[in-house]
């Protein structure tokens, strides 16, 4: 789950940096890329990123069902939050799966793929890419 956690954040991170035509690397070479990256929160960016039609809505809500899993169980209070070594097979197979699906998901949207049927990631097989539909950071709600 940890590791599904990096890439969907380092994905999120990634594409959010696109679409503002920054680049990544070299490090320290941009210092708007430091401002995006530790300034503006994961949700924000995943929010701008829907808006911005790099994410559909079902894949934002999936990110974000399990962006709220995840915290529950690694940041959440520690009499009252569930302990993952202590949640059940039932529990912990859900997460797993969730984790596995927001994570492809990520992956696949931050390479530009919206739909991959080797992964089961066809929610969005009928949609087209937003971005040819004139969908931009600058009118993210094409008419």
């Amino acid at each position: 789950m940890i590791l599904a956690w990096q890439n969907v954040e380092y994905m999120i991170d990634q594409m959010t940096i696109q679409e503002y035509e920054l680049h990544y690397l070299p490090d320290k070479l941009d210092p708007r890329v430091d401002m995006l990256r530790e300034s503006v929160g994961f949700r924000v960016k995943l929010n701008f990123l829907r808006d911005a039609g790099r994410l559909s809505p079902n894949d934002a809500r999936t990110i974000h069902e399990f962006a709220d899993e995840r915290n529950k169980l690694f940041h959440g209070n520690v009499f009252t939050s569930p302990h993952p070594a202590a949640i059940g097979v039932e529990q912990k197979t859900r997460l797993m799966n969730l984790a596995g699906k927001a994570s492809q998901i990520s992956l696949n949207r931050g390479f530009g793929v919206w739909f991959d049927e080797g992964t089961e990631d066809v929610e969005n097989r009928d949609r087209g890419d937003l971005r040819k539909q004139g969908n931009t950071p600058a009118n993210p709600f094409p008419r």
